[in-house]
């Protein structure tokens, strides 16, 4: 007979918690033409590791009227590089678009040709993302919100 508590874990996660922390975070937006929601839970992290964007409108990020943007960044056993993802791939795929623009090809177009220019938009900026990463100052700045838990907007990711 088993003489000791056994706690269930998905595998794969890491360290977990003996329940999950099911507490959600709920968030909601619309615009002209389209409503959305999106609710985030810990669940047996140790800690809340993902992020997630919800943007309606990307006309703040350039000439992006009529365009959205949703992501969702695992923390793959971190916040930090979810977070900095969350606070600079909007800019990033922003200036991806305003390139295609310059090249004379509309982002907003239905058209299959430029269904491909903004997949190589897109591409273009998680590899911008990647090689942001991999410079000495971003790492030192991910070391430092994770040694103090906290984001550079002092949001908690402990």
């Amino acid at each position: 007979s088993f003489s000791s508590i056994i706690c269930f874990q998905p595998a794969g996660m890491g360290n977990g918690l003996p329940q999950p922390v099911t507490i959600k975070e709920t968030s909601s937006g619309s615009c002209e033409w389209h409503s959305w929601a999106c609710s985030c839970m810990q669940g047996w992290r140790l800690g809340m590791e993902d992020a997630h964007v919800a943007i309606s409108d990307m006309s703040s990020y350039g000439d992006n009227a009529g365009m959205a943007l949703f992501c969702v960044f695992d923390g793959h056993g971190g916040r930090e590089v979810a977070d900095f993802c969350q606070a600079e791939l909007p800019a990033e795929i922003g200036r991806q678009l305003q390139l295609l623009r310059g090249e004379g090809v509309d982002p907003c177009s239905a058209d299959e040709a430029t269904r491909g220019h903004l997949e190589e938009a897109l591409v273009r900026s998680f590899h911008a993302m990647d090689d942001m990463l991999r410079q000495p100052e971003q790492q030192r700045l991910l070391r430092k919100w994770r040694d103090e838990g906290t984001t550079e907007a002092g949001k908690s990711i402990a």
